[in-house]
């Protein structure tokens, strides 16, 4: 939601992004309530984290390790069929 409004709520559900991936999330009360990605074929995502920390990257409760490229860029490996949440750590 980087150009949202911060004090109007907003949420969207099964976006569909580059790669095979559903992403979810939602913003309230001016910050990231939450956010998912369901990845379809099991590849590398790369997403932008406008934040400054690298995500927290969960996979059924299971901590997934991810990497911090160039301007807030963030990748991890993913599996088909799972579904990834991301929080700000």
């Amino acid at each position: 939601f980087p150009d949202w409004k911060a004090d109007i709520d907003a949420s969207y559900t099964n976006l569909r992004a580059e790669g095979a991936f559903l992403v979810s999330a939602s913003w309230k009360g001016g910050a990231l309530e939450s956010a998912t990605l369901h990845s379809e074929r099991g590849q590398t995502c790369k997403l932008e984290w406008p934040w400054e920390s690298t995500p927290t990257i969960t996979c059924d409760g299971e901590p997934v390790a991810a990497t911090c490229e160039d301007l807030g860029v963030v990748s991890f490996d993913t599996d088909p069929g799972a579904t990834y949440t991301l929080a700000k750590a």
